[in-house]
């Protein structure tokens, strides 16, 4: 089986360990190692991240290790066994396995699984459907977003 990269559009998130072959706490040049140059890279000092972005995956690096990665379509992404763009109820599969889920319309954060699904609610956001998966230090950040 290929390893998965943007070019072979399927990741699987290992709660607050990994997403596809990626490991949360790895470097950028350990990331490219897997992927390659990224179509994009910004480095963002207003709050403190670096970004490489490929077509449909955006990894965020707080300074220097992988926290947070952000999915959107085309790619498949799966949690759990749960088919998060494909399968209707996502939502209600994701909060079934985490009772502390919090929703704030917009954003759903289940942060006992280190997984945040944007636009999957009631409310839509821009960006259309976003998942983001994040390693435990960033459990607050993402229970701040529903605030947005």
């Amino acid at each position: 089986m290929p390893k998965a990269t943007p070019h072979v559009p399927e990741l699987d998130i290992v709660p607050f360990v990994s997403v596809g072959p990626l490991r949360f706490g790895m470097n950028r040049q350990q990331v490219k190692a897997q992927w390659g140059d990224p179509d994009k890279e910004e480095d963002d000092d207003i709050i403190g991240e670096i970004r490489l972005s490929w077509r449909g995956v955006v990894c965020r690096f707080e300074p220097r290790a992988l926290k947070s990665v952000a999915i959107s379509s085309p790619v498949r992404v799966t949690a759990l066994g749960i088919d998060i763009f494909a399968q209707k109820n996502a939502l209600a599969a994701l909060s079934k396995l985490d009772p502390d889920t919090e929703d704030g319309g917009s954003y759903a954060n289940f942060p006992k699984l280190g997984i945040c699904l944007g636009g999957f609610g009631k409310r839509r956001i821009r960006e259309g459907k976003v998942v983001f998966a994040y390693d435990r230090s960033k459990r607050e950040f993402f229970g701040h977003l529903l605030h947005v």
